[in-house]
């Protein structure tokens, strides 16, 4: 099998443009945002799949706490049932994709209203015209995009749905869903934490990728240089199939240390896949 349409982050990414070092703090600082690929690239079919044959873990760190039996952890995603953080977005043609964007800014009851998303990194690099204003489990903003580069979306009418969340460190990033024409409807798992992470394509993907990818996004999100100045280690295991897992990260700050799990996502550059993290609720 073979996964739907990955991405740089944008986050770390970026997710995430994270891949490109490209994250910026909304509100000033921050790096150059990736561009999709000019020409398109050659895409999995969305509905399909990373083949591996991994079904154990990939491991860079000691269990330090009990790992939960599947009984336990399908009865704890059943509360985000229909939520991006257990199914995957269908993503036809390679839209919509999922991006995010570091703010870095821990402020509680931080909110942004259209002027300030018009002026971070990524939708000021397209000339967005928002609606809405956005802060943690709000309605989400709706974006107009424009001045993308490439055959792919040359001529395409892109929006951006603009949510709100809690990243790693204690900070706050921009996720968004961008497709064609109408609103792409994102329903996510109330306030808890999300990262949106790169892991390399290959022929098979194994926990230890997955992992990979998720100490990378922890990392972007508590810094924009991502530079390591901790001891993160990480445990993957496959759950069900490779587009899901299960990851237990320590050697963190505490609020993000702990259980997450990894749904593959449809992103923005044809040379990795996208996984949205997702922190379980203690």
């Amino acid at each position: 099998m073979t996964l739907p349409r990955s991405a740089a982050r944008l986050t770390a990414g970026a997710f995430s443009l994270l891949a490109a070092g490209a994250l910026l703090a909304a509100c000033g600082g921050g790096g150059d945002v990736a561009e999709p690929a000019a020409g398109g690239t050659k895409e999995p079919a969305a509905t399909e799949h990373p083949a591996t044959t991994d079904t154990g873990e990939g491991t860079g760190a000691a269990e330090d706490e009990a790992w939960p039996d599947s009984a336990a952890i399908d009865s704890a995603l059943e509360q985000w049932a229909g939520t991006v953080s257990v199914e995957t977005l269908a993503s036809p043609d390679g839209l919509p994709f999922l991006i995010s964007h570091e703010l870095y800014d821990s402020s509680h009851g931080l909110t942004l209203d259209a002027a300030a998303l018009e002026s971070t990194q990524y939708l000021g690099s397209h000339s967005a015209t928002c609606t809405g204003k956005v802060k943690v489990g709000s309605s989400p903003a709706l974006c107009t995009l424009t001045g993308f580069k490439g055959e792919e979306y040359a001529g395409k009418d892109l929006t951006a749905t603009v949510h709100l969340v809690r990243s790693g460190a204690g900070n706050h990033a921009l996720l968004m869903a961008v497709g064609e024409g109408e609103t792409t409807e994102v329903t996510l798992a109330g306030d808890t934490q999300m990262l949106l992470g790169r892991v390399d394509q290959g022929n098979e993907v194994t926990g230890e990728m997955i992992g990979a990818g998720l100490v990378e996004a922890a990392r972007m999100a508590d810094r924009p240089d991502g530079d390591v100045t901790d001891n993160a280690e990480v445990t993957c295991k496959i759950h069900g199939d490779e587009s899901h897992a299960v990851c237990q990260l320590s050697g963190l700050d505490e609020g993000t240390s702990g259980f997450w799990y990894a749904t593959v996502q449809p992103g923005i550059d044809g040379d990795s896949y996208t996984y949205l993290y997702t922190q379980f609720i203690e």
